[in-house]
């Protein structure tokens, strides 16, 4: 094999596998936070979400609301816990619309 036929495969090899993550990588919160930006248009009540002493308050619906705010000021925080583990951390109360 000539020395610019091996380049062209060891380009092809690095292209395919350099450039994506490793099977088990999770997502970053600012990733997750990103799922989070839109969120249906209705309110189930005053949500607050927690995660590892950070919290968010929002009128939500289904909690979509206050987990977006929650893990966009976790992004901007410079948070670099998994999606998977921050997701797994977060915990979320409700006080129902009357």
């Amino acid at each position: 094999m000539s020395i610019p036929r091996l380049s062209l495969v060891v380009f092809a090899v690095v292209g395919l596998f350099g450039c994506e993550p490793p099977s088990d990588a999770q997502g970053s919160v600012c990733d997750l936070a990103h799922e989070f930006v839109t969120c249906p248009e209705c309110a189930d009540g005053t949500t607050t979400c927690t995660y590892n002493g950070t919290s968010a308050t929002e009128l939500s619906c289904g909690e979509c609301q206050a987990r977006g705010v929650l893990y966009r000021q976790l992004c901007d925080d410079g948070v670099t816990d998994s999606a998977a583990t921050v997701e797994d951390g977060t915990s979320c109360t409700t006080v129902p619309e009357f």
